[in-house]
């Protein structure tokens, strides 16, 4: 890609200035309407302002006009993911694996693509197993072609979350943010992984490092209040068992008894605000920040 206008809106693009890439995208395709390499940037932003109907009619435009720029199908291809056309996804970035075969970046897109579009098909279903192995040989592509990008790393763990196999996607998730710590989709995808293993506190703490990375983040704010809603169903259920236990106790116990079911409370409690309950208060300061981003 070209230096000039492309160069100041990636520049803005990685810092997550998302609103002021697309303003800066804009005005640059209006003073020169032939620049591809503005075209995908303006598309992207979009995916990322989660504004997909705007991202697919700029890059159908662009693959209408320049039909040989790979990138300009692989984020037609994400756009149709957003908007929930997996098929429609998957042929849009096989063919920018077709013009570009060895740029590892087209593989991971297609890799979640493939993703997507099983994620619609019954998991006993052949289709849905052949599409997560194609999914995993893209992943593996990726990785060789480029085993130091962290989009690499995060495609694999991605595979291995729909295999819910989780300490393999902890670990590839891990590979990923020693590259890119400061990337939201690794987070979102660590965050699930530590779900996956139970570790409400360390999933709080990705989900909420991903809304902070990007405010944008949708699936990073899902995640969030799935996060708040586990924390209040625990807490809730620990009310709901230590009452009728305390509502039992009479004259007769002793208060030794007493001591130990207090005790036993009181560490019960601790636990679920050290590993829960500490989320909630970080949660709602990023939700209130993202919702005032958007």
């Amino acid at each position: 890609m070209s230096g000039g206008p492309a160069e100041e809106v990636r520049a803005l693009l990685r810092l997550h200035r998302t609103a002021e890439a697309l303003e800066r995208a804009t005005r640059a395709l209006a003073d020169d309407p032939d620049q591809p390499d503005v075209v995908v940037l303006r598309a992207i932003a979009h995916i990322r302002l989660r504004e997909p109907e705007q991202a697919l009619a700029v890059a159908t435009r662009g693959c209408a006009t320049y039909p040989d720029v790979a990138w300009m199908h692989q984020i037609r291809g994400g756009a149709l993911s957003a908007l929930g056309r997996h098929r429609n996804a998957v042929d849009a970035i096989y063919e920018a694996t077709v013009l570009d075969p060895l740029n590892q970046a087209h593989l991971v897109a297609l890799t979640e693509a493939l993703i997507g579009l099983s994620s619609v098909l019954p998991k006993h279903l052949p289709d849905h197993r052949e599409l997560i192995e194609r999914a995993a040989q893209a992943a593996a592509q990726a990785r060789t072609l480029a085993p130091h990008d962290a989009g690499a790393h995060f495609a694999r763990a991605e595979v291995y979350l729909t295999q819910e196999d989780w300490k393999a996607a902890t670990e590839s998730a891990r590979q990923g943010l020693a590259i890119d710590p400061e990337d939201p989709r690794g987070h979102e995808i660590a965050g699930i992984a530590a779900a996956g293993l139970d570790n409400a506190r360390r999933a709080g703490d990705h989900f909420l490092a991903a809304v902070r990375a990007d405010p944008h983040s949708s699936r990073g704010v899902d995640l969030l209040h799935a996060v708040r809603q586990r924390t209040q169903y625990w807490i809730a259920v620990a009310v709901l068992l230590c009452v009728p236990l305390l509502a039992r106790l009479d004259g007769t116990w002793s208060n030794t008894l007493w001591f130990v079911i207090a005790a036993g409370i009181g560490i019960a409690g601790w636990i679920l605000w050290d590993t829960r309950g500490r989320l909630s208060a970080d949660a709602k300061t990023a939700l209130r920040r993202a919702k005032r981003l958007r």
